[in-house]
Formats: structure tokens, C-alpha cells, sequence
């Protein structure tokens, strides 16, 4: 027999060990687990298995029994026991819970109807105990609003409010279940609306008492039936404070203020009244006493003691702010001969803060009128200082006036270094100026065939008015017409000057070069010696006209720090007093106001002219002198004494020093370096042989000469005459030095070259002419500029032969060419000759 269906194989198997034996149940299901298929033998099979095994249990189960047969009687007897008890004991339960839960008799029931009658009696009876304490709250709210009515009825506006707050705290303190009634509700809005009515009556009655007006200040102390003390007790504290500040505002508004600023008097006419009304000849302080007083013994016990001291502290600071606002302040004088009514002034404001500070107007421990009256002195200084300062500022800015010609004493003696080997006696230094017979195969290095002709000029050149004697050279054209119009010293001044101007340029003047002596030599040192000028009678130049207000405003300053510091009107009066420090320190600064403000205010004036740049140099050295002077001055005065007085004069005169210096030098820098890009143009002269370059070699050379006349006019106006020379000096001594480095910088110089470089040299030779001369005629051209005597020879040495170089070297007229450069220079001008190496070989020996 088959079964219906396979065993499934995840059935799980009994895991044993190989060799134990299985049950007789497991080795059933798994021979039928593997039996495929299962037929009727091996079911019967397994069924007597399964009895067999069943019958060998039961026995099994038996010989366990019989082996401990009492233990199992005794088991057997108390199971038998536990099921009789367990019986009875549920009978028992069942009975109790009937006696317990039976809805008549039962306890529980009974007890639960008791509690339940029990609960709602006590309910009841609170119910009863609540409505009798809010009929009672309430009956009370009512009495106590009554009262209220009928304080409200009388006016007592002070017991009103007290009252007020009463009816309030009882009900905000009343039962709850009060609080959402109707009749708490309307009492609560009755209440409210009748404590603002009282409030806005006194507020009202508060504006009564204290009346506040342009013309009359009262108080009423008494309003119907409660004083004014009264009322402002009842008002809340912040009302009381906006009260008390209103009424401080209107104090200071209709009474303070105007009594400072305008001709009123304030009197007390009754015990309670203070009335204003306008007088001919006010007394702030009185009147302000009288407020103040008033207010002491009339409005100030009115106020509650809490607000009594605040409030008159409160107008402390505001009083004495306005005092020196509207008092102190604008009676600082601008002068020193209002100092002793400005003390007094002061003196009446200090006597009046301390009466007022005596009734308790006081705000801090400081006396703030008397510490600012302390300092008068130093307010006076101030004010003058910021109107001295402001007046130089003025000056300065409208400086529109033409410029003052200042004279000053020359103080520097010229300085002479000599070596020993220039002491040579007199008679043996022979210039040759005044012999007119002389060696005539050498050529002078100072007269040429063209010199000669300038000495006799043509009759028909006279009418030209050039003086220059190239006429015969020079092209013409629009620089010839503007050299012969121009005269270098033709300046006019718009004020009349105090000493004539440099006169204009005649026909070029001997220089004090070396001439050839009649025998032929001359001293060494001799030819290396440049005269100086003669010592200048004192000198004048340009200043601004705000150069020269603000220097006599400085030392006007300076007198008037000295007549402050001697005066004993602040002692006199009881005031403290020091050294005008603060008026002394101005006269300086009104010197650094200038160095700071010119340039920039006339900015646009000094970066177009330039004789402009060079004035404000003269301004810079005018004032720099000007406080030297000063400086002088406080030093024999009593600000000797004081540490760092006259330093401070030192270094704005230092500085001012500076800035003249700077400005002058860059001026001179401008123009040279202009004047030198313009002889860069010619190529360093490299190409003279040809015609055209030459031609504007020699345009650019004239150019250059006229430019330095231009220049020449523009420094004679402004400058004196000894810094206009010595910059014009400068100015040519580097136009100069830049050609002989040009020249000197030609490696092969041709005949014609030389020609050519000759005669553009020339054409600057007239430049002596700028420059003073010695009584004898001579000019001192080469003390102010020291290459020109080099630069004159180099003109003679281009045209000159080998014999005539090394004549002129032996006798001493070449000492300012280095060996090194005339040995070169020849080089350049001759062939390779044994003439030309033996003259080269002499003068590198030197």
C-alpha cells in the first residue's frame, strides 16, 4: 500500500550518533520517510513495532512504580488532598463574594450609598460657606464704593485716590467665583473710569496751583479742600516726574532763559507771586536770585520729600550751562582792555552760583561756574588765539595785493681759503690788464679778432641795439628780434623800489681771467685766484604782502603776550594766573598757518610763474627772520623763563628756513635741467660739420643764452641781488658743465669742427654781463660761476695751435683744466705728431 503523498524532505531528523540505536517511533518514521514506495507489509510491519514499543513503556512505567511503591502512595495520597481543598476553598469564595457584591444586603453596596449622601451634603454646604463670603466681598466692595461716590461728590481728591486704591485691592482679592460675575464686572469698569476722573482732576488742579506764564509765576497752595502738597502725593510717581520736568522746562523757558537774554526783572510782589516785566537796566543775577528764592521757600515744600532734592538739583547743570552760554562766553573780550570788566562779570556770576548752590541747586560736589571763572585767563586766550588765527587765515587767503619790497642787512662776510702758495707779494702778480705791448705771436686766450670788432662797433650798427656783436653770424629771424628787444634787468615794480635794480647789460665786460704777462709768465696761484664781490650794501627783495601782514601780526601777538603776562589785574580780582602761554604759542603759529595754507591756496599762481615760486622763497626766508627777531625778543623778556618759549620759534624759523631753501633750489634745478634738454638736442654737437645741424646746434645754443636772459629778469625782480647772482650762477655754471662734457666727450675734432664749436661758445660769453663788477670795471662773473673761466679758454684752445696751448700751459692761464682733460682735448684737436705727444707728455707731468 502506497501513501498518498511523499514525505516532505525538510522534516527534520533526529540526530544521533552512529552507534546508538533510534527509538522505535523515529526508526518507524524514518523507514516510512524512506520507503518508496510503502506497501501493506511494511505498514503492518511497523504498527506491531509501535505497539511492541508501547507495551514495553506501559511495563516500563510499572517497574518504576513497584520499585518505590510507599513514595508513590504518598504522592498519590496529597494529590489526592490538594483536590479536596482546592473544593472547598472555592465554595468558600463563592460565598463570601455573594455576602460582599449582593445589591441589597451585600457590604460594599451599602457602604457606597452612604459615602455617595455623605458627598453631597458636604457640596451643599460649601456652596452655602462660598456664597456667604461673596455676599459678604461683595457688601463690602459696595460700602467701600460708596465712600468713594461720596469723596468724589466733596472733592477730596486725595482721600479719593486712597480710596480708590482700596475699592481696587478688594477686588482684585475677591472669591472666584466673583470674578466672572456681571455686577464685579461693571464695579471693576465703575472703578477704573472713576480713578482716571480723579487722576485728570488733580493733573488739572496740579496745573492750577503752579501757574506758569511770561509775565507771572504763582502758586496756590491750597486748592478747595486738600493743599498742593496734597495733590502732588496723590498723582503716581511717574506723573509726579512729568509734572516736575514740565514745570522745570517752563522755568527755564519763560523766566531763565530771558532774564539772560532779554531785558526783564523778575520780583517777588507777593507770597506766592513772582512777576516779569521789562526794565531799562536788568540785573540777570538779581533777577535769577529772586526765581531761585522764590522757589526755595515757595515751591519746593509743595513737593513731595522724595522729589524735593532731585528737583533742584535738575537745574543745576542747565543753569550754569546757559550762565556760560549766554553770559560768560560771549563776554570773553577781543581785546586786553576788556580783561578787568570780563573778571567782574565773572565775579557776579561765582557770587550768584554760590548763593543759589546755597539753597541746595546743586548737582555734584564741583562748582562748575567757579571752576570755569578759574580759567578766564585761558578763555581769553583761546578766543584770542581762534580770532588772531582766523585773521592770519584771512590774510593769507586773500592775498590779493601787490608784493612789498623788504630790506635786509647782508651779515655774511665772504669767505676766502688761500694756500700757502697763493701768499705772493703784490708786486710780483702782474695781470697785464693795462700793458698794451705784448708778446704778438701769441694769441690772447681772452681777445679774438671778433672781440676786437665788438670793441669798435659799426656805425650802422648802433641803431640795432644789439650789443652782442653777432649780427655778421647769427640768422635772422624771431630769437634775434626778441634778443635785441630784451633787456635781462628791465623790471618793473608795481611798488616803488628802495634801491635802483641791476642795470641793464652793456657790451660784454673782461672777466678776471689770466692774461699773459710782458714777460711772458705769471704766478700760478695768481691765475687760480677769483676775486669775490665786493661786499653789498644791505639788500631788498620781494615778500607777499600776506608774507609781510602776517609776520607784523606775529610780532604784534608777541607784544601783546607780553603786556598780558605783566599785567596784575587778574591777581587784583583773585584769579589765578600764569604766563600767557597759550597767546605766545599763536605768533608761531600764524607763521606755520602760512607755510601751510600759501601753497595751496595759491597753488595754481606758484605752478605757473615762476618769479611767483621764487617770491614765496623770499616769504619763507622773510618770515624765517622774522622769527628769529621774535625769538630775540622773548628771550630778553620774562618768557626766558619758560621751558621750550623760543624753541618753539627755532623750529617754525627752521622749517620755514627749509622751505625757502627747497623751493629756491628746485627752481633753479627746473630751469637747469630745461635749459640742459635743450642742449641735448644738438647731439652732443657730434655732427657740426654739416651745415645743418650746425645751424641748429647754434639756434639751440641761442636759444639757451636768451632763455637765461628771460631768467635773468624773472630772479632780478623778486630775489636780492646777491641770491639772484648766485642762482643765476648756478644756472649757467651747469649749462656750461654740460657742454664741456659734450666737448670733452668728441674723440676726433676736424678744423672746421672746431671752428664751429668756437663760435657756439662765444655766443654764451656775453653772460658776464649779468653778473656785478669790481670798481676797476671787471666782472666777477667767475665767482659765481666756476667753470666760466675753463669754459672762456675752451673757445681760445679750439682755435689755437699746439705751440699756443703749451705757451698758455706753462704760463699758468690753463690751471683749471684737469691734465687728463686738455691731454685728451688736444688729442682730439691734432694728428699724432711728436709736437703733439711731447706737449701732451709736459702737461701730464703738470
Amino acid at each position: 500500500m502506497e501513501l498518498a503523498f511523499e514525505l516532505p524532505e525538510h522534516l527534520p531528523r533526529s540526530p544521533r550518533s552512529k552507534n546508538e540505536q533510534p527509538q522505535t517511533s523515529t526508526a518507524v518514521l524514518t523507514a516510512l520517510a524512506e520507503a518508496s514506495p510503502v506497501t501493506l507489509a511494511d505498514t503492518t510491519k511497523w504498527v506491531n513495532e509501535l505497539d511492541n514499543a508501547i507495551l514495553e513503556t506501559k511495563k516500563g512505567i510499572h517497574d518504576l512504580i513497584h520499585q518505590d511503591y510507599d513514595a508513590f502512595q504518598r504522592q498519590l495520597d496529597s494529590s489526592k488532598s490538594i483536590q479536596r481543598r482546592l473544593a472547598t476553598l472555592t465554595s468558600n469564595v463563592n460565598a463570601l463574594g455573594t455576602e460582599l457584591d449582593n445589591p441589597d444586603t451585600g457590604v460594599l453596596p451599602v457602604m457606597l450609598n452612604a459615602l455617595r449622601h455623605h458627598s453631597d451634603l458636604a457640596q451643599r454646604s460649601y456652596e452655602a460657606q462660598l456664597t456667604s463670603a461673596s455676599l459678604q466681598h461683595l457688601g463690602q466692595c459696595r460700602d467701600k464704593y460708596k465712600e468713594l461716590m461720596v469723596l468724589t461728590e466733596e472733592r477730596n481728591l486725595p482721600r479719593a485716590v486712597t480710596t480708590t486704591a482700596e475699592l481696587q485691592k478688594l477686588l482684585d482679592s475677591c472669591p472666584s467665583p466673583l470674578n466672572q460675575t456681571k455686577v464685579l464686572l461693571d464695579l471693576q469698569n465703575i472703578t477704573r473710569h472713576t480713578r482716571d476722573s480723579v487722576q485728570e482732576q488733580l493733573i488739572k488742579a496740579l496745573a492750577e496751583c503752579i501757574s506758569l506764564t511770561d509775565s507771572r509765576f504763582s502758586i496756590h497752595p491750597q486748592y478747595h479742600s486738600f493743599s498742593l502738597h496734597d495733590a502732588f502725593v496723590s498723582v503716581p510717581t511717574q506723573v509726579q516726574s512729568m509734572t516736575l520736568t514740565t514745570i522745570r522746562k517752563e522755568i527755564f523757558a519763560h523766566y531763565i532763559n530771558r532774564a539772560l537774554k532779554e531785558n526783564i526783572k523778575l520780583t517777588q510782589t507777593s507770597d506766592f507771586v513772582l512777576e516779569a516785566h521789562p526794565s531799562s537796566s536788568p540785573d540777570c543775577f538779581s533777577s535769577l536770585l529772586n526765581l531761585f528764592t522764590f522757589m526755595h521757600d515757595r515751591l519746593l515744600p509743595s513737593l513731595p520729600v522724595i522729589h524735593q532734592g532731585s528737583f533742584a538739583a535738575s537745574f543745576y547743570n542747565g543753569l550754569a550751562d546757559v550762565v556760560q552760554s549766554e553770559l560768560l562766553v560771549p563776554a570773553i573780550p577781543s581785546h586786553i582792555e576788556g580783561i578787568s570788566n570780563y573778571l567782574k562779570h565773572i565775579q557776579a556770576a561765582i557770587n550768584f552760583e554760590l548763593k543759589v548752590t546755597g539753597m541746595g541747586f546743586l548737582s555734584g560736589t564741583e562748582p562748575r561756574i567757579k571752576t570755569w571763572g578759574d580759567g578766564a585767563q585761558g578763555h581769553y586766550e583761546k578766543k584770542r588765539r581762534a580770532a588772531l588765527v582766523d585773521r592770519a587765515r584771512l590774510i593769507i587767503l586773500t592775498d590779493n595785493r601787490s608784493p612789498i619790497r623788504v630790506t635786509e642787512e647782508y651779515t655774511e662776510e665772504p669767505i676766502v681759503e688761500e694756500s700757502p702758495e697763493m701768499e705772493t707779494p703784490e708786486e710780483e702778480v702782474n695781470w697785464g690788464f693795462d700793458d698794451d705791448d705784448g708778446p704778438k705771436a701769441t694769441k690772447d686766450p681772452g681777445t679774438t679778432e671778433q672781440d676786437a670788432t665788438h670793441d669798435e662797433p659799426d656805425k650802422a650798427e648802433e641803431g640795432d641795439g644789439d650789443g652782442w656783436g653777432f649780427d655778421d653770424d647769427e640768422p635772422s629771424g624771431d630769437a634775434d628780434a626778441q634778443e635785441e628787444s630784451h633787456d635781462p634787468w628791465g623790471v618793473e615794480w608795481d611798488d616803488p623800489p628802495t634801491e635802483e635794480a641791476p642795470p641793464a647789460p652793456a657790451e660784454s665786460k673782461p672777466s678776471l681771467r689770466s692774461q699773459p704777462t710782458a714777460g711772458g709768465s705769471s704766478q700760478k696761484a695768481a691765475n687760480t685766484q677769483k676775486p669775490l664781490p665786493p661786499k653789498p650794501a644791505p639788500e631788498s627783495y620781494l615778500v607777499s604782502h600776506a608774507a609781510k601782514t602776517v609776520a607784523d601780526l606775529a610780532a604784534q601777538i608777541l607784544d601783546e603776550a607780553l603786556v598780558l603776562s605783566t599785567s596784575t589785574i587778574f591777581e587784583e580780582l583773585h584769579f589765578p594766573f600764569t604766563q600767557s602761554v597759550v597767546l605766545l604759542s599763536t605768533a608761531p603759529s600764524t607763521f606755520d598757518l602760512f607755510r601751510a595754507m600759501y601753497p595751496v591756496s595759491h597753488a595754481s599762481k606758484l605752478a605757473q610763474s615762476r618769479s611767483g615760486r621764487l617770491q614765496y622763497s623770499n616769504d619763507a626766508k622773510y618770515l624765517a627772520e622774522a622769527a628769529q627777531k621774535l625769538r630775540t625778543k622773548c628771550d630778553s623778556s620774562r618768557f626766558a623763563t619758560i621751558d621750550g618759549a623760543g624753541g618753539r620759534f627755532d623750529e617754525t624759523a627752521e622749517r620755514l628756513s627749509v622751505i625757502s631753501t627747497s623751493w629756491l633750489d628746485d627752481t633753479i634745478e627746473q630751469e637747469s635741467q630745461r635749459l640742459i634738454g635743450i642742449i641735448s638736442s644738438t647731439n652732443s654737437f657730434m655732427d657740426l660739420a654739416y651745415d645743418a645741424e650746425f645751424t641748429e646746434a647754434e639756434n639751440a645754443i641761442k636759444r639757451v643764452k636768451n632763455e637765461i636772459m628771460f631768467a635773468a629778469q624773472d630772479f632780478a625782480l623778486p630775489l636780492a641781488p646777491s641770491i639772484c647772482y648766485t642762482s643765476l650762477g648756478t644756472i649757467v655754471n651747469q649749462v656750461i658743465d654740460q657742454i664741456l662734457k659734450d666737448v670733452f666727450a668728441i674723440r676726433d675734432i676736424s678744423e672746421i669742427v672746431s671752428e664751429r664749436l668756437a663760435r657756439l661758445c662765444r655766443v654764451l660769453h656775453p653772460l658776464d654781463t649779468l653778473f656785478p663788477e669790481l670798481e676797476n670795471g671787471v666782472s666777477t662773473v667767475a665767482s659765481y660761476v666756476p667753470l666760466w673761466l675753463k669754459f672762456t679758454y675752451l673757445s681760445d684752445i679750439l682755435e689755437g695751435s699746439i705751440a699756443e696751448i703749451s705757451s698758455w700751459w706753462d704760463a699758468g692761464h690753463l690751471v683749471d683744466y684737469e691734465p687728463e682733460e686738455l691731454s685728451r682735448l688736444i688729442e682730439a684737436l691734432f694728428a699724432d705728431t711728436p709736437l703733439r705727444t711731447v706737449t701732451i707728455s709736459k702737461i701730464m707731468r703738470g
